[in-house]
């Protein structure tokens, strides 16, 4: 089956061994995203300080400009009056009210502060010239011969060589560090591409897992956790956290596995497990749980009346746990088989 049908091609084909450029291209990754960047002068920064000190507080120096201009002219004009045309102190008063009330007047109708009347956008027209575009790089034109140089040896991808080894690494049970150990490869890479090639499985499953004639199906759930294990989940920890079960269903005759789902062993994720596969069958099926009461429910929902299923209820002994036995399987007493719909074989 080629790759273009299956949905799982990797980064692109192999390249050669890239790790002598490897180092150089990483070292210089930073200063290539931005091949133009502007040093700005001091002043600008200033300018930019000032414009926004006009916006927040430019309409109480104009009202502040009229109402100061009123008593510096009624005071000024009072001293010219009492002391004559020759007190300069109160000529300088009217000199200062007017300049004031005209720099209102000025400043409300053209819309600027006084000290903006001749500035205009020169703050802008200052920024894009080129005078202050210390760095500029100009545009590389890149023919194909040395597009193919970068394109092979400056590129940091694995190898397909070498993301297949990941991979089967992954599946034979390998931890995440212990292949970057082996492989030299770091393990966000590791996880990002097993989380990349494990959506691609997911759909090529959903894809081809329809139409199937499975005559026995058994279904069970494996237990994990989820940044930890359930008795130290606390209320505030997020919901995902604590223990996770994989619902799985395989064939007992071809060991085809024909779909999954991760969740709660809850009713909803039953439901939807049960659900999943029902839509896959196209023939009346056996099927054979555990003593999970979701199962119940959730089976008789998905496929009705046109199943045989029976539950395999087993009883393990309680033993004395200790230290050498803390995790290892309990003893296995007994089974019982209950029959709960249709007429399943109990032979099988």
């Amino acid at each position: 089956m080629s790759l273009h049908e299956i949905g799982l091609s990797f980064d692109g084909a192999e390249r050669p061994n890239c790790g002598v450029y490897a180092s150089p291209a990483n070292e210089h990754e930073d200063r290539s995203k931005k091949p133009t960047e502007f040093v700005h002068p001091i002043f600008l920064d200033i300018g930019a300080d000032i414009e926004r000190f006009d916006r927040r507080y430019g309409y109480w120096i104009v009202a502040l400009f009229l109402l100061s201009s009123a008593p510096l002219g009624v005071w000024g004009g009072d001293r010219i009056g009492r002391k004559g045309r020759r007190d300069l102190f109160g000529w300088l008063l009217l000199s200062t009210a007017a300049t004031f009330w005209i720099s209102a007047l000025v400043s409300g109708l053209i819309g600027r502060l006084p000290w903006d009347w001749w500035n205009g956008n020169e703050q802008e027209k200052t920024y894009h010239s080129s005078e202050w575009q210390g760095l500029n790089v100009s545009q590389k034109l890149l023919p194909s011969r040395r597009f193919s140089y970068y394109n092979n040896y400056m590129a940091n991808i694995l190898s397909a060589d070498k993301q297949i080894a990941i991979i089967a690494s992954l599946c034979e049970g390998s931890s995440i560090r212990s292949i970057e150990r082996i492989t030299g490869v770091h393990r966000d890479t590791i996880m990002r591409l097993g989380v990349r090639v494990g959506h691609g499985c997911a759909a090529l499953m959903d894809e081809k897992m329809r139409n199937l004639s499975c005559n026995r199906l058994e279904m069970d759930e494996i237990w994990g956790f989820i940044g930890k294990k359930e008795k130290r989940v606390r209320p505030f920890d997020d919901p995902s956290m604590g223990d996770v079960w994989t619902f799985c269903a395989i064939d007992a005759d071809t060991k085809l596995v024909p779909a999954f789902k991760v969740g709660k062993r809850d009713n909803a994720t039953a439901t939807a497990f049960v659900g999943d596969i029902s839509g896959r069958m196209k023939n009346r099926v056996q099927i054979s749980t555990d003593g999970l009461r979701a199962y119940v429910d959730a089976i008789e929902k998905a496929f009705g009346a046109n199943v045989d299923y029976a539950q395999i209820i087993k009883t393990y002994g309680h033993e004395e746990v200790s230290n050498n036995r803390r995790y290892s399987a309990p003893e296995f007493v007994s089974s019982e088989k209950k029959i709960i719909a249709g007429t399943p074989d109990y032979d099988l």
